[in-house]
């Protein structure tokens, strides 16, 4: 029990930005941050969404804010922030959730879609770091936690670019990491394997229909490891365990990892 108020009392009055909170990962996170006494902002581009988000958020007494978002947008993400700190007067915690997937061969991509997925998995959350790091500098304290993929630590046929926005923003996040540490702001990444989500729903189909297991989880699981990495101020968490186990057998043998999952990949889609 002592363990548990711990946990309440961490969150309890945290004021949290959840981008990309409409659905799937983000809503998981919202909704647990909710029930363990954060104050959450809710962001994303659907506005319908978030509003009943909100409403089950505050039907269980729980506090929030829903700002619908564009995080491409550099005057969406200022009013992202203004609105925040007029309601809230602080932010506390950063959660860069939104992103879009791509799957498709770099050869066939147009340019148009290349832009719209960096513009959303790497600039976006720039943007958003960006405007939220001068409130946490000067209280010195605070954390943003980057919610990337297993894609930004292995590349994977058929998603060139999607992969290519969660590398750079890895490396954008280590960078950050050591400027911000001597601020008092943690720097996490979030890196997850396949999670059951609408953006997830057409390769777990494909791999289901194929008959290989890709070992997802829940978006509820997800939200877990990512409250503990808050809680814990944690600056690397990866799942599940074939996901840690794939990226650790990447980097000693890339050539047998690659020829894996190209093998899996061309049992799925052909």
């Amino acid at each position: 029990m002592a363990q548990k108020d711990e946990f309440l009392n961490t969150l309890r009055d945290q004021v949290v930005i959840v981008t990309g909170a409409s659905s799937g990962i983000g809503e998981a996170t919202a909704l647990l941050l909710a029930e363990k006494g954060a104050k959450v902002v809710l962001a994303s581009r659907n506005a319908g969404k978030l509003a009943l988000l909100a409403k089950r958020i505050e039907e269980k007494g729980g506090s929030c804010l829903a700002v619908p978002t564009d995080v491409t947008s550099p005057e969406g993400v200022g009013n992202l922030l203004q609105k925040t700190l007029d309601r809230f007067k602080t932010v506390d915690v950063l959660v860069n959730n939104a992103g879009v997937s791509l799957v498709k061969p770099a050869a066939d991509t147009a340019e148009a879609e290349m832009r719209s997925v960096m513009e959303t998995n790497f600039w976006g959350p720039v943007r958003c770091a960006k405007a939220v790091i001068p409130t946490m500098t000067a209280k010195g304290k605070g954390q943003i936690l980057n919610i990337l993929s297993q894609s930004g630590r292995i590349g994977t046929s058929c998603q060139s670019f999607y992969s290519a926005s969660k590398f750079a923003l890895a490396g954008f996040s280590e960078s950050l990491r050591q400027e911000l540490r001597p601020h008092g702001i943690a720097v996490s990444m979030v890196f997850p394997g396949f999670v059951q989500t609408p953006m997830s729903e057409a390769p777990l189909k494909a791999a289901r229909k194929a008959g290989i297991s890709l070992h997802p989880v829940s978006a509820g699981t997800a939200a877990e490891h990512i409250v503990k990495a808050i809680r814990c101020r944690k600056e690397e968490v990866t799942f599940p365990a074939m996901s840690r186990l794939m990226i650790i057998a990447h980097f000693f043998c890339p050539k047998t990892v690659e020829k894996l999952i190209s093998m899996l990949r061309k049992r799925m889609y052909g």
